[in-house]
């Protein structure tokens, strides 16, 4: 539901506010948050959120804070976070989480998926529940991947509750050559989904992580490719289209130097629709991405729908630098795929299997 205009907004309602995200660890390197807003309040606080510690896989366990305003974050009184532990995923057979999503269903429970990899392809979904936020279920496997190709087909989960009932999920899948496709899934209960149905996205955008929200009868993406941010729009949550501008910009300090990450959007109660949206910000500090200094900001009353620019670029060097790490990123990635596809062809042939026989399962 979307939450109600304050008051207009102006030049400093717009501006990058960096955030503190209380860890388990006290680190304030965080990111990949997914905010959930309830207007009359659930469990005591108006804004929950979802997040993981990073970098340092050891430490990307998705963690759950709560707020007032949506600025003020902290550890609701009870709560033992990572709520998902890394050594809970790895007795289940994995070596690192990721990926967490945040949803409040109509009747009342919140819902966490997150996603543990192990590598190789072999990755999952996992579901657990809670009435208070709080106290939080088993995890529970409600979607798997176990084909060989690299890098995974279950990307950054977005979950909201379908217009026309039940859950819809929808999922980057980086299993083909090239360009990334996004999938949609619809479920009942949030357990049991159906197969994946491959939506129409634009041309201009090669997709990485999403967030997925539904205001006034249609669906808006937040999507970015690894350093930009993207708004889409959907009627039927299938085919979306967007513009080729970025709909955030960077802040022009260091907190968001390189670029945005995965990030979160809260419809606010004015039509057309403004948002709010916690960005990740990454540094631009480290020699890529994953080893920068990442942070949460929050862009207040903005929108996206109209497209920004940086007010800041970096220097010359440091943005080819930049360029050429993501580069050498995709060709690395088109390396391992081709590099898969070739050792099961002939792992198949050697033990007499087609080169055409079943994937695996998902």
């Amino acid at each position: 539901m979307p939450h109600q205009k304050q008051a207009p907004a102006d030049a400093s309602a717009t501006r990058w506010m960096p955030l503190h995200i209380p860890t388990y660890d006290g680190q304030p390197s965080v990111g990949h948050p997914s905010v959930v807003f309830a207007a009359e309040g659930w469990n005591g606080y108006r804004y929950w959120m979802a997040f993981t510690p990073f970098p340092d896989d050891s430490r990307e366990n998705p963690s759950v804070v709560a707020s007032q305003d949506g600025v003020e974050w902290r550890e609701p009184d009870g709560i033992r976070n990572p709520v998902v532990p890394v050594a809970e995923i790895r007795r289940a057979g994995y070596l690192y989480n990721s990926d967490p999503e945040l949803v409040l269903t109509p009747d009342g429970w919140m819902l966490l998926y997150y996603r543990p990899f192990l590598g190789k392809g072999n990755e999952a979904i996992y579901c657990k529940r809670s009435r208070n936020g709080i106290d939080w279920s088993d995890g529970q496997r409600v979607l798997s991947n176990l084909r060989i190709r690299y890098p995974a087909a279950l990307i950054s989960p977005a979950v909201e509750a379908d217009l026309g009932g039940g859950l819809v999920m929808w999922s980057v899948n980086g299993l083909h050559l090239g360009r990334r496709v996004i999938e949609r899934r619809t479920s009942p209960d949030g357990v049991s989904w159906s197969a994946p149905e491959r939506c129409v996205i634009p041309r201009h955008v090669d997709p990485w992580h999403l967030d997925v929200a539904a205001v006034a009868g249609r669906y808006h993406m937040l999507v970015t490719d690894g350093t930009r941010l993207f708004h889409w729009q959907s009627g039927d949550g299938r085919a979306w289209t967007g513009s080729r501008g970025k709909a955030v910009g960077r802040s022009g300090t260091a907190t968001d130097a390189r670029g945005h990450y995965r990030s979160t959007l809260v419809p606010l109660g004015s039509v057309p629709p403004r948002w709010d949206v916690w960005v990740t910000g990454e540094s631009g500090t480290g020699r890529n991405a994953f080893c920068d200094t990442w942070r949460i900001g929050l862009l207040h009353d903005i929108d996206l729908s109209a497209g920004t620019e940086d007010k800041a670029r970096a220097g010359l060097v440091r943005s080819w630098q930049w360029r050429w790490q993501r580069l050498r990123g995709r060709s690395f990635e088109r390396v391992l795929v081709t590099g898969a596809l070739l050792r099961s062809t002939i792992e198949r042939w050697a033990t007499g299997g087609s080169t055409f026989g079943k994937e695996g399962d998902l």
